[in-house]
């Protein structure tokens, strides 16, 4: 049985807006096949297939880090306003600067993209739940939390259950 889909079909971020987020020249250096460059930011923002295609890209790896740790729905993140709608908005520009930097040239070194560092930091952090979107469910729902059970020194119970195969330990710590 196929699965439901549940991502959202347009990106998190407009083109007008990647250009708020990345200077529009720097998109006129990526878009054209060859080395030449967009004339103007109208002309970037009016690009159709490769900067919109960047941009779901992108809205998709945030997609994929904010339901890993099932504390978001795509509903959620289409639902935000004010400044996490924002934060949204800019990581997905810096993702598809990334995305569109390799797609130029693959052997970038992405370590090297100073503009990309911040989201991809982002990333990871929202995976993993050290972020969070401005959300009161999540917000209230904290983070998980791992508890020692064990005092110190743990008790010694592999071996008290394995001396009937080894024999006792010495010094009486059975």
């Amino acid at each position: 049985m196929a699965a439901t889909p549940i991502s959202a079909s347009s990106p998190y971020c407009t083109p007008t807006q990647a250009c708020v987020y990345i200077n529009w020249t720097l998109w006129a250096d990526l878009i054209p096949d060859d080395d030449t460059r967009l004339a103007s930011k109208s002309a970037v923002i009016a690009d159709t297939t490769k900067l919109p295609s960047w941009l779901l890209d992108a809205s998709g790896m945030v997609e994929m880090a904010a339901l890993k740790g099932n504390r978001y729905a795509v509903a959620d993140l289409q639902a935000l306003t004010g400044a996490s709608a924002t934060k949204l908005q800019a990581m997905v520009a810096q993702l598809a600067f990334l995305t569109g930097t390799l797609a130029k040239n693959p052997l970038t070194d992405v370590d090297t993209l100073a503009a990309v560092r911040p989201a991809m930091a982002l990333l990871d952090q929202l995976a993993d739940g050290e972020r969070i979107f401005g959300l009161q469910e999540v917000a209230d729902a904290g983070v998980a939390e791992t508890v020692e059970v064990w005092t110190s020194p743990p008790p010694y119970r592999v071996s008290q259950q394995a001396c009937r195969f080894f024999g006792f330990r010495s010094g009486g710590d059975n």
